[in-house]
């Protein structure tokens, strides 16, 4: 009896074959839990990320700015600037005010930083008078929903009693709620109703609804809780409580639940129609409808026990997951299909099915578990790359990893076992169509061993092409969602009151409200912190509008340009609730602060001219009688130029405009740092090159083993570069940006290449391992593994369609990645097919590894 071989070794797909009703047990325990982790996984709209920023202020009523600033500002900078994980520390001063904001890198909890400043903070020698509070700013304390209270025949003092003594405990007293937030109110009519003390950190605010006067209650969850279920268990106690109150109304002007509930509908909808024409494809390759549903069932398998991992992982059904999910149902059904097609090519050749099985997963398992881990060698330095990139990003690239992994489990034990007992014996009337498919590959493939150099030429224009296109492919970071809303940011600049604002507010809610595609519009004037000259107007669209949410805030920022008495941005909805951030922003740093206010307005009358920007104002070097304040960064003084994105401009358009031009306009004193959009996106493509670094040598050490030759890994990974030749093409075509999320797109291209790369360059190698000359073995290898290179792709593509059509809520973020993979994958399988023989026929004729037989002369 011969030894059995390495590939006989590791092919747990034997110890499957001989305890098959185990491996079903198995499987069917694993189903069982996935269903239990899926109802317990929560609904969010992205990952839960700890940014740990702790801010400080300091008050001291009656001094002057620049008395704030030296006295207060730079003793608490010089104590707090030296603390260990410090990431960027920034400051402001007023008259009476200072506030330092300490972010530390992400990773380190709140509890801990807020010690490490509280801690450091009593070596500030603080002047008498001056009283220093230190607070944590939690990101993931996020309003769910907000309420306003109106009524036909109450005054604001009676509805501020009714918000007060009815609706604000019984909204606190819900579980994973927060805080209740009143708005609409002063402190003093606060504690005068609730018989409560002041508290100076409550906005003294104005509110309206559409221009009705009201009291709004804002709803804050707790950090990790569920908004949907907070959103939900509010609305209950809402309509309980209105019951007893009929002459009020309490109408939800603001939720975050509607559009994370319309996202995860349209993510699941996409979902299950990917899964539906992923499986149907599958059918017109293998013509068994009994091959089919045992590669079908590859699916659920795979994505039940996923979820027993991101339940164990504390993930939650978002964004950023779900979008893995719809992406990996393509690739959890390749392992399967190849195994069962593999298998049924046995049958095919007069195997008994259970003997097809075993001389099936012996010949293909390690292959397709080598192919495998190196998707997973992709997708995991994604997941660890660092820094608030690798945060957002750590639940897609671990999601996808456990994806693929479960389902290389599946084809390795589920699908042989299931193949064995179901699968009939060879029908001869099968395969006459696929036959001529084969014979044209054939063809192509001969030409293409004859003329390998020609073939890697033809490659390398079609790659050259690919690279054409990039300047020609709009640039951008994460796309903003259509959410059907929109924000108008206001300041009334001077010693504004909350009267004033609130003026200033109305003007520009007669303008907004006149469009016809607005709906609602909520109105705040003043804010949180005693900021009585900002405000806010947050527009919702009609239900049915003509109009996009861009089209009409165009509309609206033509109409409320020169509105005078105050300075107007007019924002998207922030992607983080509690951070209304402009995507410009050009942060000039210097402690020459005469430079900076000459350079400043220079930058800020030249970034008014770029098409593309809006609302440019400056902020950090304000008149302090005017109501301003002075703006430090890390020490230095400095001055931000913001500006908004307007017309669907992407953020890299501007950003190589702010990096080419302003440059050149800085004295040698002052420095230039970008901040914004462009910032993250630089310092995200930083680490994205990293990881990509990192995923590349894992995936040579994963090719290494299995191959144990050099040549055959480069062979492989010369083919990667095909696959964005079609991506590139793809989102050209499709006006797509290049962000973040195609980049992700390109990632998962790598692992497919390299996956339909392996399998034939593996087939080849096993050719002629059994003596079949190199380019007679080329050819065997290319019919073999056609079939299922060909599934798989479509497979892939078809789960795709849905994604890239762009439907549903949401779908701006999925878009990009789906139409560069499916770009992508036409090129790359259809190159590869040809190129990959071409590459290693060259390479093995540098470096011959297999005898040659040479027929006898006789």
């Amino acid at each position: 009896m011969t030894s059995p071989t390495l590939r006989e070794r590791l092919n747990i797909s034997r110890i499957a074959l001989r305890h098959p009703r185990a491996t079903c047990v198995a499987w069917t325990l694993v189903a069982l839990l996935g269903i239990v982790a899926w109802t317990r996984l929560r609904v969010a709209l992205f990952p839960d990320i700890m940014f740990p920023v702790i801010v400080i202020t300091a008050d001291r009523p009656g001094a002057s700015l620049e008395a704030m600033e030296r006295d207060v500002t730079l003793p608490l900078e010089r104590v707090v600037r030296p603390l260990a994980g410090l990431k960027t520390l920034r400051s402001g001063s007023s008259t009476g005010r200072s506030w330092l904001a300490a972010e530390f890198e992400v990773g380190l909890t709140l509890a801990e930083a807020e010690r490490r400043v509280r801690g450091a903070l009593p070596a500030a020698a603080m002047p008498e008078g001056a009283a220093t509070s230190v607070h944590r700013v939690d990101l993931n304390e996020t309003p769910v929903v907000t309420y306003v209270l109106v009524g036909k025949h109450r005054t604001p003092p009676q509805l501020m009693g009714t918000a007060l003594g009815t609706f604000l405990p019984a909204l606190r007293a819900l579980p994973d709620v927060e805080r209740v937030v009143p708005l609409g109110m002063d402190p003093e009519a606060i504690s005068r109703l609730s018989g409560a003390p002041v508290d100076s950190t409550l906005p003294f605010t104005l509110v309206r609804l559409d221009g009705r006067p009201g009291v709004a209650l804002e709803v804050v969850k707790r950090a990790g809780a569920n908004a949907l279920h907070v959103a939900r268990a509010a609305d209950s106690v809402v309509r309980r409580l209105q019951s007893d109150a009929p002459d009020v109304k309490l109408v939800p002007a603001l939720s975050q639940a509607g559009f994370i509930r319309q996202n995860a509908n349209a993510t699941f909808e996409t979902l299950w129609l990917a899964i539906i024409l992923a499986v149907l494809v599958i059918h017109p390759f293998l013509r068994r409808w009994r091959a089919t549903a045992i590669s079908a069932l590859a699916i659920p398998a795979s994505l039940l026990g996923t979820f027993i991992v991101m339940w164990l992982a504390r993930f939650n059904l978002e964004t950023i997951t779900m979008l893995a999910l719809a992406l990996v149902i393509g690739i959890i059904v390749d392992d399967a299909i190849v195994d069962v097609e593999n298998i049924a090519r046995h049958i095919d050749l007069g195997a008994s099915p259970r003997v097809a099985a075993l001389e099936a997963t012996d010949e293909i398992g390690l292959t397709v578990t080598a192919a495998t881990l190196t998707i997973v060698a992709v997708f995991v330095p994604v997941a660890f790359m660092g820094g608030v990139a690798g945060r957002f990003f750590l639940p897609f690239g671990l999601t996808i990893s456990a994806a693929v992994l479960t389902s290389l489990l599946v084809a390795r034990t589920l699908s042989p076992v299931l193949a064995a007992r179901w699968l009939p014996p060879h029908d001869e009337r099968e395969g006459r169509h696929w036959g001529r498919v084969t014979n044209g590959y054939c063809r192509l493939l001969g030409w293409s061993v004859r003329h390998p150099w020609t073939t890697v030429a033809l490659a390398f224009l079609c790659f050259s092409a690919g690279l054409a296109l990039v300047p020609l492919i709009p640039k951008g970071f994460i796309p903003q969602f259509d959410r059907g809303e929109f924000e108008i940011h206001y300041t009334v600049p001077g010693l504004a009151s909350v009267p004033r604002t609130d003026a200033f507010s109305r003007r520009l809610e007669s303008v907004t409200r006149s469009d016809p595609d607005v709906g609602t519009v909520f109105a705040v004037a003043g804010t949180a912190g005693g900021e009585a000259g900002r405000g806010v107007l947050h527009v919702r669209l009609r239900r049915n509008a003509a109009s996009s949410t861009q089209q009409v805030k165009s509309r609206v920022r033509r109409a409320l340009a020169g509105t005078p008495g105050g300075v107007v941005s007019v924002q998207d909805v922030p992607i983080i609730a509690v951070v209304a951030e402009k995507p410009v922003q050009m942060v000039l740093v210097s402690d020459d602060r005469t430079a900076l206010a000459r350079v400043a307005e220079a930058v800020r009358s030249r970034a008014e001219r770029w098409p593309g920007v809006a609302d440019v104002s400056i902020t950090g070097l304000l008149d302090a009688q005017d109501g301003g304040g002075t703006t430090r960064v890390n020490g230095q003084p400095s001055v931000t130029v913001t500006g908004n994105l307007a017309d669907g401009t992407p953020i890299g358009a501007i950003a190589g405009r702010m990096e080419r031009e302003v440059p050149a306009m800085l004295p040698a004193q002052v420095r230039l740092e970008l901040g914004g959009e462009s910032a993250k996106a630089t310092e995200t493509f930083g680490r994205f090159a990293a990881a990509l670094g990192l995923a590349t040598v894992g995936v040579l050490v994963v090719l290494l083993f299995l191959f144990r030759s050099w040549q055959d890994p480069l062979a492989i990974a010369l083919s990667l570069p095909l696959s964005g030749i079609g991506a590139m093409f793809g989102l050209f075509l499709a006006r797509s940006d290049f962000g973040i999320v195609s980049l992700l797109g390109l990632v998962f291209l790598f692992g497919l290449a390299n996956k339909n790369a392996i399998l034939l360059v593996d087939r080849i190698n096993q050719e002629r391992a059994n003596g079949v000359p190199r380019d007679a073995a080329i050819l065997a290898a290319g019919v073999v593994r056609l079939r299922p290179i060909i599934m798989t792709t479509a497979a892939t593509i078809l789960g795709m369609l849905p994604i890239a059509m762009g439907v549903g809520a949401g779908a701006e973020l999925r878009a990009p990645m789906a139409v560069a993979i499916i770009g992508g994958l036409l090129t790359s399988t259809a190159l590869s097919l040809l190129v990959v023989p071409a590459v290693y026929l060259l390479f093995d004729r540098l470096h011959p590894r297999f005898a040659e037989r040479r027929p006898s002369r006789g």
